[in-house]
């Protein structure tokens, strides 16, 4: 009898294990480091949007990179820049308002789902590029957007192969459920040289996959949990004379994270 209990208090340790390992690893944010000569970088790690220190940076020549949001805390990159150009931000803009900045020739520079209020949220950032109206491929909002697919890997799926018909690069898939509720992001753009890309869909934490993949000479290109169908989305892209890089849980590797960053010349280049 004992022995049985055993087994029982095992089997629930176990399960209980995996599902906070799982849930602690979805609600982390994951960052991709590149080696870089960059002219430097900050970044901000907090439970409210940064916006006097965003205003302060961009004085000081920065602009805003990456953005994310989990797990109610907001990571914002600025690089600084030797000939910074215009750029603005905005929370859950109208689509009049997103298409009125790319016809003045702004580009969307990064966007992330956040929760505001109990909803889920879209937040966007736009940079000025040149003074005619700038094409890109992005969605943002319910998994409703097409008739017939639902699950949040099928959005991504479709939408990232509908943009690779139209020449698009994938920058980032993302995913974000509050309340039984699912939002799914994407960006891409048109790139000179287009590197090749491929995206993977599976139950498991795709770590194995990555690593298999980094080692062939592709690179990180995003990463996002389906908590619809509990699978993980990535998308890993192969670009010419691509610079040595490396990706981390920033909370349960914030060491590792550390060393890169301040002592070994990484920058970082992708948040998800």
């Amino acid at each position: 009898m004992k022995s049985v209990k055993m087994r029982i208090k095992y089997i629930i340790l176990l399960v209980f294990f995996n599902y906070t390992y799982y849930t602690y690893a979805q609600q982390n944010h994951y960052i991709v480091l590149q080696k870089s000569q960059t002219l430097g970088q900050v970044y901000s790690y907090s439970k409210t949007f940064p916006k006097d220190w965003i205003k302060e940076k961009w004085d000081q020549s920065y602009r805003i990179t990456q953005t994310n949001f989990k797990n109610g805390e907001w990571f914002i990159v600025m690089d600084k820049k030797s000939n910074p150009k215009a750029q603005i931000y905005r929370h859950s803009p109208k689509k009049s308002i997103i298409r009125e900045k790319l016809n003045d020739g702004y580009e969307i520079e990064d966007m992330c789902l956040y929760i505001y209020q109990d909803r889920i949220k879209s937040f966007y950032v736009f940079t000025k590029i040149k003074k005619s109206p700038v094409k890109q491929y992005y969605y943002s909002g319910p998994l409703n957007w097409h008739p017939g697919f639902g699950a949040v890997d099928d959005v991504l799926d479709q939408r990232i192969k509908d943009g690779w018909d139209r020449g698009y690069t994938c920058d980032s898939g993302r995913s974000l459920t509050h309340k039984g509720n699912t939002h799914v992001s994407i960006l891409m753009h048109k790139l000179s040289t287009k590197p090749s890309q491929v995206y993977e869909i599976r139950k498991e934490f795709p770590n194995d996959y990555i690593n298999n993949k980094k080692s062939d000479g592709y690179y990180l290109s995003s990463i996002a949990y389906d908590a619809f169908e509990k699978s993980w989305f990535v998308v890993m892209s192969k670009h010419q004379n691509a610079p040595p890089w490396t990706w981390f849980n920033f909370k349960s590797q914030r060491d590792k994270f550390n060393d890169y960053y301040k002592n070994k010349g990484y920058i970082i280049s992708g948040v998800y």
